[in-house]
């Protein structure tokens, strides 16, 4: 039970967390205010049913030159290069630089590569 002040009246409410009171004063001159308490039905919201978290659609680029891949953004220089026109999966964006992906016959080929030699699609 919650119990509900309002002014001079208190009012005994049930224990639901859903309950929803509507309070009405009629102000009168004499003798006193009249008060109607009405106890309206819970407000009922539809649950959506779940859904997985969308995957962002690739985004693909081609290489403008020929550019080192590096181990991290602004890292280590990897024994691979990205050729120009190579077309490439755009993994991840960091500064100035790109996670890129792209298969060379049976091999994938992950590494990073700054920005300005990849031309996004």
């Amino acid at each position: 039970m919650a119990i509900l002040g309002l002014g001079s009246y208190l009012f005994l409410l049930p224990p639901s967390a859903e309950t929803v009171v509507q309070i009405t004063i009629i102000a009168t001159v004499s003798p006193l205010p009249t008060v109607t308490v009405t106890m309206l039905p819970p407000t009922v919201t539809p649950t959506l049913p779940a859904t997985g978290t969308p995957i962002p659609a690739p985004v693909f680029g081609v290489a403008l030159g020929d550019v080192w891949l590096r181990k991290s953004a602004g890292g280590e220089r990897l024994p691979a290069a990205l050729l120009r026109g190579q077309r490439v999966e755009i993994l991840e964006t960091s500064g100035d630089y790109l996670k890129v992906q792209w298969t060379d016959g049976e091999t994938t080929l992950t590494g990073w590569v700054t920005a300005k030699w990849v031309e996004v699609q």
